[in-house]
């Protein structure tokens, strides 16, 4: 049996809760506003004319600022701080395609298996709100790939004795990226991924950018269980193990770009403080890529035992075990309160798995 499914999927709405700087104070000219007194952060001044010198605009804020679309809504009115003055429909698509396989066979009496296989790839796409891809808050992509194998193995030792073995193994990759990774904007942000557009967040505005990069593979695990099943007069006794495994490699790449934060308390405008460069907040965040895994094992002993035609009883005990999961390459860590630590002089030092004679419980 073999069968196929897809799905195509777009979903159209209106976002209309977007707010963007007004066109002249992307330049720095905020004269218009009627509910501003424009500071000068470092005299604590006001501007005069409420105008930002050029002289005064920062290098990366400048180029920043750029990435917002003018208002496009007629109502926009530049007297006032923006609101809701750009209007834009996006489209979200869903793509998912599905292959599924089965075989079911029996050699003879005592022997029969079937075997299935399963493929499903996915991919969701989030549209952009500005015209510029790689600097919107919303654009991003997730692509999600998965293999499943199944199968079974039911044998008829005996008349009365019946092992079955099963067995299963999947196989995923999940990868999700914003519009802003790997995008090369070229403004070489000191200290930061310079291929990556920054996220961005300004009080009273929308957001540029976005914090959005993973990659998860190889995710596999597997599973089998055997179990023996022996009829015995009034008993049916069965006993069995199972073993399961999991693996997940991920890596994450939040904010390689940069994740920068901008107020409104120094100026009166987070529009204003991005044009100066005057950061609230600025922060990088990367994980080293972590490859782990987890073991699972199970036994158990059963007796189904019908005593009289209203009564059965079902006695048994069962043995399982999880291990903790741990790093591949033995980065779990501790603390060791004894030894006197060589760069302070003081008690204790960080302990790593595997490392110094630390014992690695589980590899």
């Amino acid at each position: 049996m073999k069968r196929y499914t897809g799905t195509r999927r777009n979903i159209g709405q209106t976002i209309s809760n977007t707010s963007v700087p007004h066109a002249a104070e992307k330049l720095g000219d905020f004269s218009a506003r009627r509910d501003l007194t424009l500071l000068d952060p470092v005299s604590k001044t006001p501007f005069p004319g409420n105008r930002i010198p050029a002289a005064r605009i920062d290098p990366i804020g400048g180029k920043l600022i750029r990435f917002y679309p003018d208002p496009n809504v007629a109502s926009d009115d530049i007297t006032r701080a923006p609101l809701n003055n750009f209007l834009t429909n996006v489209a979200d698509t869903t793509s998912v395609n599905s292959v599924t396989t089965r075989v079911d066979h029996m050699f003879n009496d005592n022997n029969r298996i079937y075997a299935r296989f399963n493929y499903i790839l996915t991919k969701i796409v989030s549209g952009n709100v500005y015209p510029v891809l790689f600097s919107d808050f919303r654009a991003n992509e997730q692509r999600t790939k998965s293999a499943a194998y199944a199968g079974n193995w039911t044998r008829n030792l005996q008349p009365t004795l019946i092992n079955d073995l099963r067995g299963n193994f999947t196989s995923r990759s999940n990868f999700v990226e914003a519009a802003s990774g790997n995008s090369s904007p070229g403004l070489n942000i000191p200290g930061f991924e310079p291929l990556w557009f920054p996220a961005v967040s300004a009080a009273g505005v929308s957001g540029l950018g976005q914090a959005n990069w993973r990659l998860q593979t190889p995710i596999p695990s597997c599973q089998v269980i055997d179990t023996l099943t022996w009829i015995k007069g009034k008993h049916q006794v069965k006993s069995g193990f199972e073993f399961r495994y999991s693996r997940n490699g991920d890596a994450n790449r939040a904010s390689a770009g940069g994740n920068f934060g901008f107020g409104n308390r120094a100026t009166g405008s987070s529009t204003a403080e991005l044009l100066l460069g005057w950061v609230n907040t600025a922060s990088r965040t990367e994980f080293t890529r972590l490859d782990s895994r987890s073991d699972f094992f199970g036994a158990f002993l059963q007796d189904d035992w019908k005593v009289t035609q209203k009564l059965t009883l079902n006695l048994g005990v069962r043995w399982d075990m999880d291990t903790p999961r741990h790093a591949y390459d033995n980065r779990q860590s501790g603390f060791d309160g004894k030894p006197i630590n060589p760069v302070s002089g003081t008690p204790g030092i960080a302990t790593f798995a595997g490392r110094d004679g630390v014992k690695l419980l589980c590899a």
